[in-house]
């Protein structure tokens, strides 16, 4: 079973991992079998392959994640160089991990989703303070170079 896995909201600049060890074949996590060599997994977007393997880093912001907004990322299975559909029924010719399989025995739920959440990068508090800092520092000297003028006319 595909198991594309949950990601939290990410901040555009963030690097993330597409982590697909939870996906399973029989009961046992892929990412702890030792002889699959016929089984890959691949990562899609939309209809674009964006990645084969177990896991794929990635960058919030940078190329197919490149502004904010909801991106659904698909897990399928690949099988002899074929992407398997849902629910196919497949023929493994080897045992996998020491399991004999006969023709029909698995079927597999070989996709699986994950939803991909990016927002942009708030501005905190104390970082939008000091970009009116310096605004603030000229406008306070002028009022205090103003009132000194006035008081210097008033002693004359």
């Amino acid at each position: 079973m595909a198991e594309a896995g949950t990601y939290d909201t990410l901040m555009l600049g963030d690097e993330f991992t597409l982590d697909g060890c939870g996906s399973t074949f029989e009961a046992q996590l892929y990412c702890e079998l030792t002889d699959l060599e016929e089984f890959d997994l691949v990562w899609m977007l939309g209809d674009t392959q964006i990645g084969m393997g177990r896991s794929l880093d990635l960058t919030a912001g940078l190329g197919l994640f490149d502004h904010t907004g909801e991106y659904t990322v698909t897990l399928r299975w690949l099988y002899n160089g074929r992407l398997l559909s849902d629910s196919d029924v497949i023929t493994v010719p080897t045992g996998i991990n020491n399991n004999w399989y006969s023709p029909g025995d698995l079927i597999f739920t070989s996709l699986d989703t994950a939803i991909i959440r990016i927002i942009s990068v708030p501005v905190p508090e104390p970082a939008g303070f000091l970009l009116l800092a310096p605004g603030l520092i000229y406008v306070a000297r002028r009022e205090k170079k103003k009132k000194q003028e006035r008081e210097a006319r008033k002693k004359e």
